[in-house]
């Protein structure tokens, strides 16, 4: 059900998935990082950087997300199904550091900024941990309800 609290934070944590993917994901002193690619300033292409494909269990966690939107009948399942987005968020992570280590050795630098989209991927995670514990909440909620009758 879309009206659910926890709808929402699903519904906002993919619409900051999908908008990861037109922002910067950092920056250097003279190149910017996206989510596939790297450029200078200038807006050429620069080549060597290794971008582990972090953005893939992103995905995953975003689809999986999505999917449990759906899953509002069974709550205990819609809540052991979101807690996997826990563990491909953990990776995506892991990569995304992995890409900006080799970044900055390949560009020779360390001063990294975050970026939007660095920041999105954070956002996307807490909005999922909100999700979550508002499914306990309701789930909590009905079992109190049941005790009642």
């Amino acid at each position: 059900m879309i009206q659910r609290k926890q709808s929402i934070y699903l519904l906002l944590s993919i619409a900051a998935f999908v908008a990861s993917y037109f922002f910067p994901f950092g920056q250097f002193a003279q190149h910017e990082l996206y989510a596939y690619h790297a450029k200078d300033l200038s807006g050429t292409p620069v080549e060597g950087i290794n971008h582990f494909w972090f953005h893939a269990p992103y995905a995953v966690a975003a689809l999986v997300s999505a999917v449990v939107i759906f899953l509002y009948g069974n709550r205990p399942k819609q809540m052991a199904v979101l807690r996997l987005t826990f563990i491909l968020f953990a990776a995506s992570f892991a990569l995304m550091a992995f890409y900006i280590r080799g970044a900055a050795s390949v560009l020779n630098d360390t001063d990294f900024m975050p970026g939007v989209s660095f920041i999105l991927v954070f956002f996307s995670f807490l909005l999922n941990m909100l999700a979550l514990r508002s499914i306990k909440k309701d789930e909590m909620l009905v079992r109190s309800v049941d005790r009642i009758r």
